[in-house]
This record gives C-alpha cells, sequence and structure tokens, in this order.
C-alpha cells in the first residue's frame, strides 16, 4: 500500500508515474481483492486526482508503514533525482512536502529537507544535492 501512495503522489503531480500506479494498484487489488480501500481504488481508476483524495481522506497514517512508505517515497526521489533537471526536481519536492505528505512525515530531520531544497538558487545547488543525498543514504 505504501508504494501504491508513492505512486499516486507522483502520478498526481504530472511525474509519469499514473502507469507504475495502475499497475501496483492491479497488483495489490488482485492479491487483496476484500480489501475496501483497494476496490474503491480500483473503481476511481483513470481519476487520478479523485484517487488522491481518496487516499489522503480514508487511508490514515495509522493505516500505513511510516517506515515503509518514507522507504518508498525516498528510493522513488531518488531516481527522479538522478532522471531530472535539478531546478525542476527540486520544485517537485517543495510541492510534495507541501502539499501531500502527512505533518509527521514533513516534519521527519530528513524529509525536511523537501521543504528548503528549493531554495537552491539562493542557498546553492551544491547544498541541495548534499542534502537531498543525505536523505536518500538513509533511507537507500
Amino acid at each position: 500500500m505504501e508504494e501504491l501512495i508513492v505512486y499516486g503522489i507522483f502520478a498526481d503531480l504530472g511525474s509519469q508515474s499514473e502507469n507504475l500506479y495502475q499497475k501496483k494498484l492491479d497488483m495489490l487489488f488482485l492479491e487483496n481483492p476484500d480489501n475496501k480501500h483497494l476496490l474503491q481504488l480500483e473503481l476511481l481508476s483513470g481519476n487520478i486526482l479523485e484517487s488522491i483524495i481518496y487516499m489522503t481522506n480514508h487511508i490514515h497514517l495509522n493505516d500505513i508503514q511510516t517506515e515503509s512508505f518514507k522507504r518508498n517515497l525516498a528510493e522513488y526521489l531518488k531516481k527522479l533525482y538522478y532522471e531530472m533537471d535539478i531546478d525542476y526536481f527540486c520544485g517537485l519536492c517543495y510541492k510534495i512536502w507541501n502539499f501531500r505528505l502527512p505533518e509527521s512525515i514533513r516534519n521527519d530531520e530528513y524529509f525536511d529537507v523537501l521543504s528548503y531544497v528549493y531554495d537552491g538558487s539562493w542557498l546553492g545547488w551544491e547544498y541541495a544535492r548534499k542534502n537531498l543525498e543525505k536523505l536518500f543514504s538513509h533511507y537507500g
């Protein structure tokens, strides 16, 4: 479930993750057809914004394994980090931190970096890179 939520976050922000999200959802639903959350998400297939709203409103932090979610998020961020322009990537990080993460994860000492890496233009991109790599090495 944690990996599905991560894919959903990125798909909602337009980072080409909708196919990964849909494949993971289908796999989880086939493995757990009685899970009411997965059934609802299957019914919402094709509407990523509604799916994210559903996950935000119905799948509470205590329903997921927080450390697994953090690790999945860090792994996916790391993958994108090596594929994207640093300026675009840092903007994406800020959107994720500001709009998609539960407060307890936003305030995690490692994920807090997502709030200020976008300021790399004046803090220096090397500063942003160093802190992002610290996040990746901790959860990677």
